[in-house]
């Protein structure tokens, strides 16, 4: 059951909807959830299901039951991505895919945040971008990953100068891995495996065709 997101022409352009609520999400006005879409601020007072008004963040995981996004055209901003949020919501997924379509963060992306399970994605492919503007946390819980994959795909966390990127935040077995012609550039605070009860925690660049800097 998989989504996809778009935001030219207007606050609410919902592309594609199905399955369950639980698998929904909509860009709409500053308004993020994964559950019914909402296209207008006076449809919230009566709605339990909405994560936040008023402030430009995506959520994907908020519920306990494993949610999938996918943002498939357009240049979709928001403040801040979290994969895998809050409770016991585990196994969640955010794909970024084809070529033009670009998710910017102007703060961060975190993936497995340490209010929720492990075991969520980010796969950023077919020459999608994702950028975000200081912070890149990944796995502040175990077995979380981001796979950024395919010529023409790119991922940056430094776009504020700097940045702070970290696969292993707090937990064990998280992984980024960049491969098949992708380019990665990430800020000069990097660390795998950044505290000290985080192990078994790998950065993975496949191939000599495929660019990862640090700067």
């Amino acid at each position: 059951m998989v989504d996809s997101l778009a935001s030219e022409g207007g606050c609410c352009q919902p592309m594609i909807r199905s399955g369950s609520p639980q698998s929904s999400s909509v860009r709409s006005c500053g308004i993020r959830r994964v559950g019914w879409l909402v296209c207008s601020l006076g449809l919230l007072a009566s709605d339990p299901v909405v994560e936040r008004a008023g402030a430009a963040d995506l959520y994907i995981g908020t519920t306990g039951t494993p949610e999938t996004v996918t943002i498939s055209s357009g240049t979709n901003i928001y403040q801040t991505t979290s994969v895998g949020y809050s409770g016991a919501s585990s196994n969640n997924l955010l794909v970024v895919t084809g070529s033009g379509t670009q998710l910017t963060n102007s703060l961060y992306l975190w993936v497995g945040r340490p209010e929720a399970g492990g075991n969520n994605q980010v796969l950023v492919t077919n020459g999608a971008s994702l950028r975000s503007g200081s912070y890149t946390w990944i796995g502040d819980t175990a077995g979380n990953s981001v796979v950024v994959t395919g010529s023409g795909t790119t991922y940056a966390n430094n776009l504020s100068g700097g940045g702070y990127f970290k696969v292993g935040s707090q937990g064990n077995s998280n992984s980024f891995t960049a491969s098949s012609g992708a380019t990665v550039s990430v800020g000069s605070e990097a660390a795998i495996g950044y505290s000290s009860g985080s192990s078994f925690n790998l950065l993975l660049v496949t191939d000599s065709g495929t660019s990862f800097t640090s700067s």
